[in-house]
């Protein structure tokens, strides 16, 4: 598995201060080894060229995007900023007060002396590679792992993405039959990670406290002991 984050040279459209970012898992298969026929489950797959020459093929299995917030920075209030992106990112916006510092509310809960904060937007999995015993968790630490040394608080909003392709458009998500049950599953998997609740809506890391690292280190563990 590899794991990558890109975003552009440039802030956001909105404010410089906001900086859009995605990361990405992936597995790659190369001409030597057997490639499934039919992979559609496997993730979004891709057909490169390895530095031989020799064709592999590449599959995304893990894709997720989101903010980055930078303060010193930002040219207008966050918390604004945050709810005319999307109601979405709305979510966010208790984090900070009218001074663009985080809310004290928040500074009660995490250590670090970091401003910045990484917004998780969102998640996507592959469908094989759910329920592997945290093949997911453990890239979404590896690509936190690469931007967040100076981030002050990680924070995302966890929502079970996968029945909005279930929804139904007369009775609306929320009376989905088994939508209480799978948004207790996205909950625990962010809080095996060490996030908690900060509102009822936004969760919150601080990467620099030991709950976010304990827990990745035993799932390496718990991980590689099965391979």
């Amino acid at each position: 598995m590899n794991v990558n984050i890109s975003a552009p040279v440039v802030g956001h459209y909105y404010d410089p201060g906001l900086m859009q970012w995605t990361g990405t898992g992936t597995y790659t298969v190369s001409s030597d080894d057997d490639i499934p026929a039919d992979d559609a489950s496997l993730g979004l797959s891709v057909v490169h060229t390895d530095e031989r020459g020799e064709p592999e093929k590449r599959w995304t299995v893990l894709r997720m995007h989101g903010l980055l917030v930078d303060p010193y920075i930002v040219e207008s209030r966050i918390d604004d900023l945050l709810d005319g992106l999307s109601q979405d990112y709305s979510h966010f916006a208790p984090l900070f007060g009218g001074d663009n510092r985080f809310h004290p509310d928040l500074d009660e809960i995490i250590e670090g002396m970091n401003s910045s904060a990484v917004l998780i937007d969102r998640v996507y999995m592959a469908e094989t590679w759910r329920g592997r015993g945290g093949v997911g968790r453990l890239l979404i630490s590896r690509i936190l792992r690469l931007f967040t040394e100076s981030a002050g608080v990680v924070a995302t909003h966890p929502f079970p993405i996968e029945l909005l392709k279930e929804r139904d458009d007369q009775t609306g998500l929320t009376e989905h039959p088994r939508f209480e049950e799978e948004l207790a599953k996205v909950r625990r998997t962010w809080e095996s990670l060490g996030f908690e609740r900060y509102t009822p809506q936004c969760w919150v890391m601080d990467p620099a406290m030991r709950t976010h690292m304990d827990s990745v280190a035993g799932l390496e563990k718990t991980l590689f002991a099965e391979t």
